[in-house]
């Protein structure tokens, strides 16, 4: 029996009141209303996108607002948007869970994962296993849902299984290939000590093993788990031991199928290790990790990343016993929260970092991509405060940045620049040509308005090679105190990648070349052409804005038409030929 929400429209939208993704870069769509304090976004298989957010309802009214408070009740809630960006449930949201629970923990212990099948898993955690409120503690409770806004399990699945702990903390889940879950999450026995609980779950909703794998030692902590899909029903979790990341990998059947644990890097960090550490898989069996850390102790902190393969062993070669491949190498710079795209077909690994000198008045993203081996590919950049190993994507106040794969050797960055001391943010995506030795940057939109707060930008990944979504915390019409609502964008390709626009093509010549005059200010269109005749080259910008029209006689054989551009501003540009025999287009880049 399938419960259904009771404000979930019918099978036939009622499109007139319906709002949709807006092709206006400036007019964002709004997902929630204010209030909100936290939320996490995932898109299906089919484009439909599940948000998840939360926000305080307390008993006493006192305490409304208060988000420190033991007893704060936090209700989870859900929103579901179409393909076409119409929301799935009728009001503004609908409640999923208000039990009893700690507002301060809840930050990062709640989730949205999308599976195979387009359905969401929606994990909660609170008190409901427990019912003494002077001392609260706390289990993990899992709903499913279909992007129709079904709940598709009878009940809640208890991960937990009755029990409640001291805490638990940082559910990680991932899905494997018969359709089965895995769950893996920190369970506290106290401040100081903890272990974490694996668990592998049907996509009915029952337990597959009689009891959880668990990582546990009785003189030092485990936490802090992700987990990875290591492809043939395998799976690899990392984690914190103690001070220090190690990997471990699995069967689905728990067996261990590696020797021992695979260390990542021993050593402490500055923050809280699910502030500084993050994995990826590989789709080979292994996975990329990604950290920061000041393993010299001279307040200056580098980003790293490490490539564990399949069998347990290091992909990228590093110098002495260095842990891991060193990203930021600039003398006064610190470096921050590694964030990595991967492309598996080019087998290539892109990194975006966060730069800040010693007393954080200057802040710069920056972009490296990595070979197969662990070689950095882009060269050293000048900037404002000297030398930056890579490609800097903007500085100043910027922040919320994340890499996606655009296709045919390109790739999306999204990020947020504030102005004005924070009270003015903008949404930016910026597309690069990373196919050459050195990235060419193609484009760049701001998708919002300037003059508000924002925060928490992420990107999902390119849908059906057509647009990307994104989504972010807004206070156009609150205050940071009050809590702000989630807004999403649509960005299509086409409208990103305008050298992507594929003008009518027919018949060939047999060369068709530009070649730059150096230092004159000039470039030569070359082409053959078998019979004399007439071109015609029509020169459009980036923005897909005509810039000009050149008209030529041609004779048969080689023709060279020169063109001036010193007039031009540097960029990417996109020139048609037109003959006789042939239409033809090219890109070529002035800088």
């Amino acid at each position: 029996m399938r419960k259904v929400l009771l404000t979930v429209l019918g099978l036939m939208y009622v499109l007139g009141l319906s709002a949709q993704w807006d092709p206006n870069s400036q007019e964002n769509l709004r997902v929630t209303v204010d209030g909100i304090l936290s939320f996490e976004a995932q898109m299906n298989k089919d484009g439909v996108a599940f948000v998840a957010f939360w926000d305080l309802l307390a008993e006493d009214p006192e305490k409304q607002g208060d988000r420190y408070s033991d007893n704060v009740d936090v209700a989870y809630f859900m929103q579901i948007l179409d393909k076409e960006g119409r929301k799935v449930i009728a009001d503004e949201e609908t409640l999923i869970s208000h039990e009893p629970s700690r507002s301060f923990t809840m930050g990062y212990d709640r989730a949205v994962f999308t599976d195979s099948d387009g359905n969401a898993l929606y994990i909660v955690k609170d008190e409901r296993n427990w019912n003494d409120r002077s001392y609260p503690n706390q289990s993990y409770f899992v709903y499913k849902v279909s992007p129709a806004g079904e709940f598709l399990w009878e009940e809640p699945l208890d991960l937990d299984k009755g029990y409640a702990y001291y805490t638990v903390a940082n559910i990680k889940v991932i899905e494997l290939i018969d359709g089965s879950y895995i769950f893996a999450h920190d369970i506290y026995l106290n401040k100081n000590r903890s272990y974490i609980a694996v668990e592998r779950v049907s996509k009915e909703g029952k337990f597959l093993w009689n009891e959880p794998l668990l990582l546990t030692d009785n003189a030092i902590s485990y936490s802090y788990p992700y987990v990875a899909d290591a492809g043939y029903g395998n799976f690899i979790v990392a984690y914190a031991k103690g001070e220090s990341m190690y990997a471990q990998k699995f069967a689905f059947d728990k067996e261990k199928l590696w020797a021992g644990e695979v260390p990542i890097y021993r050593g402490g960090f500055t923050l809280q290790v699910w502030l500084a550490f993050d994995i990826i898989p590989d789709q080979n069996g292994g996975i990329f990790a990604s950290w920061y850390d000041d393993r010299y102790n001279d307040k200056y902190e580098e980003a790293y990343v490490s490539h564990i393969l399949s069998d347990g062993t290091q992909g990228f070669v590093t110098s002495g016993n260095e842990e891991g491949l060193r990203l930021t190498w600039s003398e006064y710079m610190r470096g921050f929260r590694p964030s990595l795209c991967y492309d598996p077909d080019e087998e290539i690994l892109y990194a975006a970092w966060e730069e800040d000198n010693s007393n954080q008045s200057y802040r710069s993203i920056v972009l490296q991509k990595i070979s197969k081996d662990g070689q950095l590919c882009w060269a050293n950049q000048e900037g404002e405060e000297g030398n930056t190993n890579g490609l800097v994507l903007d500085n100043g106040n910027v922040g919320y940045y994340s890499i996606q794969l655009a296709g045919d050797g390109k790739i999306a960055v999204f990020h947020q620049h504030a102005y004005d001391t924070n009270s003015s943010v903008e949404n930016i995506v910026t597309l690069f040509d990373v196919s050459g030795e050195q990235p060419q940057s193609l484009n760049r939109i701001v998708f919002s308005e300037r003059g508000t707060l924002k925060s928490g930008l992420v990107s999902m990944p390119l849908f059906d090679n057509e647009y990307f979504l994104t989504f972010w915390s807004d206070y156009r019409t609150s205050s940071l105190s009050d809590g702000g609502a989630v807004f999403a964008h649509k960005i299509p390709l086409a409208d990103l990648d305008v050298t992507a626009i594929r003008f009518p093509e027919t018949g060939t010549n047999s060369r068709f070349e530009i070649i730059s005059g150096g230092a004159n200010g000039k470039v030569n269109f070359v082409l053959d052409n078998s019979t004399t005749g007439n071109a015609t080259l029509d020169i459009y910008s980036v923005s897909g804005q005509k810039v000009t029209r050149i008209q030529s006689k041609l004779h048969a054989g080689e023709n060279s038409i020169p063109w001036n551009v010193q007039h031009l501003s540097a960029g990417v540009y996109i020139v048609q030929l037109t003959t006789q025999n042939s239409v033809q287009t090219k890109r070529f880049i002035i800088k």
